[in-house]
């Protein structure tokens, strides 16, 4: 049976082109019906580049929409996208709305979407991406034999949001949530010690925003390490790599005999630490051009397998609110963000670094 394809409709031009670059991947169940938006240049530009029209009056939007994505700043951040999000939901359209949304606002979201007999959630590209579904997977399966003793994570204002949303994949519970003795420096980052479920977590905040260009100059998106009895998972950035180190433990009978004749047991003989996967080395423009398209056109799809298989969605609508809740108490902990203006791009070519680096020899450290 060939798949109905659903009319989208696409609101904001900025991280919205994200939207659009994923919706042209999956013509066979999409139809790219259009971008709602103010009229800007940019926006004149995306629809003639994609071949849509462009609405600026809500009105004028056609009634036979399926779905729409609304990529435009939410109440939480003083935007209008919950306001619209409510209007296209009152004309019975599904909606995808772009984080962070206020646990109050996704709670009106979701009523109304009961009320009108559609779908409502929240953009949830991260969890998409390679590396952190890999992350997400190898966790499982430690925990299948050990649990989960002690977490890390350092993350920035515009992504803290998708860090709760990962958390809640990573870990037993994200209820109750506490967060203690907030450390604040004069460098970029707050430190927080927190318990999230029942674990102890430690939390390094970047806390400074240009508000000149608030999507820029964060120091680091995500940076994760998730402890077990055996050794931790590190995830040294939201696009890899992700590295296990197995945990040091020098059996005592090793030192009573002479080294020539020292057996170590086999768990000394397997590597300190290892890159997880087929990771490889990846560009920002790759980020751009490839992994935020992907990830996000496989939460359209998850979106199309919703409204398709008319699915009860209560559990999802729970962890919505769960993930937008301890979201705002994390936030609320730290604090508004320490304003920084006229931050400058400084790049260094990582040929710089790498050969730095090689200048050191491992084999040179060796004395035979």
């Amino acid at each position: 049976m060939e798949k109905r394809k659903l009319k989208v409709i696409i609101c904001g031009t900025t991280f919205g082109q994200f939207y659009m670059d994923a919706i042209s991947r999956l013509k066979d169940i999409f139809e790219f019906a259009g971008i709602f938006a103010g009229g800007s240049k940019r926006s004149v530009m995306c629809a003639e580049s994609y071949g849509v029209p462009l609405y600026t009056k809500f009105e004028d939007i056609p009634s036979d929409i399926d779905i729409a994505c609304v990529v435009i700043r939410s109440g939480a951040l003083g935007g209008k996208g919950t306001e619209i999000a409510l209007k296209f939901m009152e004309r019975g359209v599904n909606v995808i709305q772009e984080q962070p949304v206020h646990y109050k606002d996704i709670a009106v979201c979701i009523k109304s979407a009961m009320k009108n007999k559609v779908f409502f959630k929240t953009g949830d590209l991260y969890i998409y991406l390679p590396e952190i579904k890999r992350l997400i997977d190898a966790v499982k399966e430690i925990e299948k034999q050990q649990k989960i003793l002690y977490a890390s994570f350092s993350c920035c204002p515009q992504v803290s949001y998708p860090m709760i949303d990962i958390l809640e994949k990573l870990l037993p519970s994200i209820k109750p949530f506490h967060v203690q003795n907030v450390l604040n420096t004069e460098g970029p980052f707050q430190t927080a010690s927190a318990v999230v479920g029942k674990i102890p977590v430690i939390i390094n905040y970047d806390n400074e925003i240009d508000p000149d260009d608030p999507d820029n100059f964060m120091h680091l998106l995500h940076s994760i390490v998730i402890g077990f009895e055996c050794g931790h998972l590190t995830l040294v950035d939201t696009f890899g790599p992700l590295v296990w180190t197995a945990r040091l433990h020098s059996p005592g009978e090793g030192y009573s005999k002479e080294i020539s004749e020292r057996i170590y047991p086999e768990y000394m003989k397997d590597k300190i630490s290892t890159v997880l996967g087929d990771y490889s080395d990846h560009t920002y423009e790759d980020m751009v051009r490839e992994s935020f398209p992907c990830a996000v056109a496989r939460d359209l799809i998850n979106m199309y397998d919703y409204i398709a298989n008319e699915e009860n969605i209560s559990k999802v609508c729970q962890r919505e609110i769960d993930v937008s809740t301890v979201w705002h108490k994390m936030t609320q902990a730290f604090g508004f963000a320490k304003l920084k203006r006229g931050c400058v791009h400084q790049p260094i070519p990582s040929e710089i670094v790498v050969n730095a680096a090689l200048k050191q020899k491992y084999d040179d450290f060796f004395i035979k």
